[in-house]
């Protein structure tokens, strides 16, 4: 009998299209998914994926499968927040998108209050890029997303991706799950912006909940300053992540800021 379970993994699978990534999302061991995909493919009679070294490939059944599968998924937690939330207003898990630029910035606005009006509400983060964050939310995947508006800026993550390369930031985002990004202006004021910022100097707690999904800081360095990078170290150690250094210099800012003076 097809399960909810199997539909989910196959969801992860066709998002991450690698069978350990797809298995770190879903927070089980990868022959735990493997097994549950075969088993999924023997109850419907078809082949899924196609098992390639490094990387997974959906058959042409397997797209379609997998694209109903999130309709099932989308329509099976429509159900459960129903029935949880009825009569009560946020209460249970709130899945929020947020772009990376804006995270540090909005979310120490937001966060504190909405936990206080709301206390029975989980909050879940997700930080990506506006497109991953667009399709997540039509496909159910996420309850709400917090983006740009009317703003000209830079294509991308803004100052992740042009420091470090539109194309080595891709691989980052796809490589690194759950890594938090820092660079030298928020470095410097991580303990305003962030530390205090959410109250964590008041309810430390809240680490956990707001992020315990990062698994990893990258410090993207515009300037190699052994104080700085002793500081992204400390924060590194204090959120309990792991550690990574890269002097990127201001990547694609002097080409951005050349054409925008062309521009105008």
């Amino acid at each position: 009998m097809i399960t909810l379970k199997q539909l989910r993994y196959l969801a992860a699978l066709a998002e991450h299209r690698h069978f350990g990534r797809a298995a770190e999302a879903c927070a089980i061991t990868q022959p735990a998914l493997s097994m549950q995909i075969r088993d999924l493919e023997t109850d419907l009679g078809v082949d899924l994926v196609e098992r390639r070294p490094g990387e997974v490939i959906l058959t042409d059944v397997g797209i379609e499968v997998a694209r109903r599968a999130e309709h099932v998924l989308a329509a099976a937690r429509d159900l459960a927040d129903f029935a949880r939330h009825s009569g009560r207003l946020l209460t249970g898990r709130l899945r929020l998108g947020v772009i990376p630029t804006l995270a540090p910035y909005v979310l120490p606005q937001i966060l504190p209050p909405l936990q206080q009006r709301f206390p029975e509400a989980r909050i879940e983060l997700r930080e990506t890029q506006t497109r991953n964050l667009l399709d997540e939310l039509a496909r159910g995947a996420l309850d709400a997303v917090l983006q740009e508006e009317g703003a000209e800026r830079i294509e991308g993550p803004h100052c992740y991706e042009f420091y470090s390369g539109a194309a080595a930031f891709e691989q980052l985002m796809d490589a690194e799950l759950g890594t938090f990004f820092l660079t030298d202006y928020l470095c410097r004021h991580f303990d305003r912006l962030i530390w205090k910022g959410f109250g964590l100097d008041r309810r430390p707690e809240m680490k956990d909940m707001v992020f315990g999904h990062y698994k990893k800081l990258v410090y993207l360095a515009q300037v190699e300053d052994p104080k700085l990078k002793a500081k992204a170290e400390e924060i590194a150690k204090r959120m309990g992540w792991g550690f990574e250094f890269r002097l990127t210099g201001y990547g694609e800012l002097a080409s951005f800021m050349a054409e925008a003076a062309k521009a105008h």
